[in-house]
């Protein structure tokens, strides 16, 4: 009888036990210490500035991971997305029982400084209220036209290289590269580079910062070292190409 009833307690014990590990994976419970792992494998990846939250489930061997990422708001799409990769990567590496990682990746609402060195400051720390602000902003197709089209008005700029807008802290700031004439001289293409942002943030009134970008019109690639210009014969014969 003794031993009939150790027995029966050690599978009643091992019943309980797979009843409540079934109970734990539907109810899709959390283990702190899985949790601390996940959060600490992505932090550590380049590129992460903070990771807002993480989730795991499991689906019986396997794990199934959830995570919220911040990057750093000027981030590009292309680059933000090399970060999600390398988050996976680094996950899988340390924790092969997951099989799928879904990551969101959001704009780190963080204190900085802008371009010319103008502070912005986020009333927030986890972004609510930024992201809030967004609401009421213009979409960055109409604020990129109206920006290149200010920018045409000025005489000495030969064309717009390129236009990013970016939505730092509830508020517009703009980064727009320019062309100029190669024969100018650093002091004159620095006063047209500030009539241009002048302009920009007189005429645009949701743009708060445009920080301008200058380059010089250059049709030499360079290989000779020597010649630049249209009459480079390098840069002929890359044309007749």
């Amino acid at each position: 009888p003794l031993a009939g009833g150790a027995v029966g307690l050690m599978i009643a014990k091992t019943g309980g036990e797979m009843v409540w590990e079934s109970v734990r994976d539907l109810t899709d419970s959390q283990d702190e210490e899985v949790l601390q792992k996940l959060e600490a494998t992505i932090v550590a990846v380049p590129g992460v500035a903070s990771c807002k939250y993480v989730r795991h489930r499991r689906m019986g061997p396997y794990q199934v991971v959830d995570a919220h990422v911040l990057v750093h708001q000027e981030l590009s799409v292309s680059a933000a997305s090399h970060v999600v990769a390398k988050c996976r990567a680094a996950v899988r590496i340390e924790m092969p029982d997951v099989t799928e990682m879904m990551v969101h990746v959001s704009p780190s609402f963080d204190t900085r400084f802008s371009g010319r060195n103008k502070a912005v400051s986020v009333h927030s720390s986890n972004g609510k209220k930024a992201e809030l602000d967004f609401e009421g902003l213009r979409p960055h197709g109409e604020i990129e036209k109206d920006v290149r089209r200010v920018v045409g008005t000025v005489r000495d700029v030969k064309w717009i290289e390129h236009v990013h807008v970016h939505y730092i802290g509830g508020e517009v700031q703009v980064r727009c590269s320019i062309v100029l004439d190669d024969a100018l001289l650093i002091r004159q293409a620095n006063l047209i580079a500030r009539t241009v942002r002048q302009k920009i943030e007189k005429e645009l009134a949701d743009v708060s910062t445009a920080d301008i970008h200058l380059e010089l019109e250059d049709n030499c690639w360079g290989q000779c070292g020597q010649s630049l210009g249209p009459a480079c014969a390098i840069a002929g014969k890359m044309q007749k190409r």
